[in-house]
């Protein structure tokens, strides 16, 4: 472990050195040549997201929606309908039992 960090420190202290003895022109001539195709590849990518921004005829976006999974429970699959129908008959008997509940409480508060 230390032979590779000391191999990381003296790659970054030659690098270093070798940087100082650039003369400030030459510093910023590499400093040029490294921002200008950095800067390239910036333009080119706000470029290419902007193209076409606006066209009425051009394809759009794509939008794809969430599809259902077709998971069944049991051996028979229930179309829509059917769970629909399900789902009501379900919310109908968690309202019923609670009617019930509540109405056999309020009895036994009277008889009380």
């Amino acid at each position: 472990m230390n032979r590779r960090r000391n191999f990381w420190k003296r790659a970054d202290i030659r690098l270093r050195m070798s940087c100082r003895k650039l003369t400030e022109r030459q510093r910023a001539a590499v400093l040029l040549a490294l921002f200008l195709p950095f800067l390239a590849g910036c333009v080119y990518t706000v470029g290419t997201a902007l193209q076409g921004f606006g066209e009425r005829d051009g394809p759009g976006p794509e939008v794809e929606h969430i599809r259902p999974i077709g998971i069944t429970y049991g051996i028979k699959k229930m179309n829509e309908k059917e769970q629909a129908e399900n789902r009501h008959e379900n919310e109908h008997r968690k309202t019923q039992d609670a009617a019930e509940a509540a109405s056999a409480q309020g009895r036994r508060q009277a008889a009380d």
